[in-house]
């Protein structure tokens, strides 16, 4: 066990990075928090980091795949303004636990987007959803619905 310790602790303690414009290097960073970025273990890392996160998100439910999240609330038409309350308190949920653990959500990655029959989509009305403190439109295509980054 100490030997796989020993070994995650050198590749995240102790990195440089330095940049190269024009032909000319800055000078060199050591890196106080963080991964040097391209890594294959990086998402595992960030994996590994925020998986106390599903904990967090009990109800609406939660999917994650490397720094991407999705928060996704199922509802019948009749009661989507309740579960869009749900899922802005979970968000605060999220946020309160982000801001503990050194991350920000990033409002401008952050999707909202309903699903269902063109019968029900045709029925809600919705096409704005607050999301802590930023205004997001309900989106017809999604790439994510969360999206966590380090700092």
């Amino acid at each position: 066990m100490d030997t796989v310790l020993n070994w995650v602790t050198s590749f995240v303690t102790g990195s440089s990075q330095q940049v190269v414009c024009n032909g000319l290097l800055s000078t060199i960073q050591y890196l106080q928090f963080g991964v040097l970025q391209g890594s294959v273990l990086n998402p595992i890392l960030f994996v590994m980091y925020t998986a106390e996160l599903s904990h967090v998100v009990a109800q609406p439910q939660f999917h994650q795949y490397a720094d991407d999240c999705q928060i996704y609330v199922s509802t019948l038409v009749n009661a989507v303004h309740s579960a869009i309350d749900r899922f802005s308190c979970s968000l605060e949920d999220v946020e309160a636990w982000m801001t503990a653990n050194r991350l920000h959500l990033n409002a401008s990655k952050t999707q909202v987007m309903s699903l269902g029959s063109r019968h029900n989509l045709d029925i809600v009305t919705v096409s704005e959803v607050q999301v802590l403190t930023s205004t997001v439109r309900v989106a017809r295509h999604a790439t994510s619905a969360l999206s966590l980054t380090a700092g």
